[in-house]
């Protein structure tokens, strides 16, 4: 049976996916071919979309068919609640396990990628604490940053945007990883 709800039907479908269970989950192109489908669980649903993902990735090379390094980053943003990988809906270790599953499975079908791994969270945290706490770990991540479309309305949020990229800072020279500052736009 295919419902056309989605994603109210799997408000937890990263729960679902992780777990393996879960019924119809939306529809689409099976695997690059010219059909379309509904999915038996959101875990194959997933599985194709990695594939899918894979087979861009796989054609991202040069002259010389060597494949040309990117930043993939990964559930971005997600302290907040209208992402279905956000906190509302995924509890801080499903999200390091989505997180890394998401990695894993891309790889298996891009074992050739050069890919850098990106963590990045919006800008709701003001503590080392708070900023990893879904953190998946160093040998998943290359890069780490936030995004903050508030720095340039007020001094107040500029003061808090450097807070930020300095605990972000700090925290990438400890871990060997690169800082990034990923959105953002001065909205003065």
């Amino acid at each position: 049976k295919k419902n056309p709800d989605y994603p109210v039907q799997h408000r937890y479908v990263i729960k679902e996916i992780l777990e393996n269970r879960g019924d119809v989950c939306g529809i689409g192109n099976v695997s690059g071919k010219n059909n379309t489908k509904s999915y038996d669980t959101p875990r194959e649903w997933f599985e194709d979309r990695c594939k899918e993902v894979a087979t861009i990735i796989n054609d991202f090379v040069d002259d010389n068919g060597q494949p040309i390094p990117f930043i993939f980053r990964l559930w971005h943003e997600w302290e907040d609640s209208w992402m279905w990988w956000g906190k509302k809906y995924v509890s801080a270790e499903d999200y390091k396990r989505f997180f890394i599953l998401t990695e894993q499975t891309i790889m298996k079908y891009a074992p050739n990628a050069q890919i850098l791994w990106a963590y990045c969270s919006d800008r709701y945290w003001n503590t080392e604490e708070k900023y990893l706490e879904r953190f998946p770990g160093n040998e998943y991540v290359d890069i780490i940053g936030f995004d903050d479309y508030l720095i340039g309305l007020s001094e107040e949020n500029f003061h808090a945007a450097v807070d930020r990229a300095t605990i972000v800072s700090r925290i990438a020279r400890e871990r060997n990883m690169v800082s990034a500052l990923f959105e953002t736009s001065n909205n003065k």
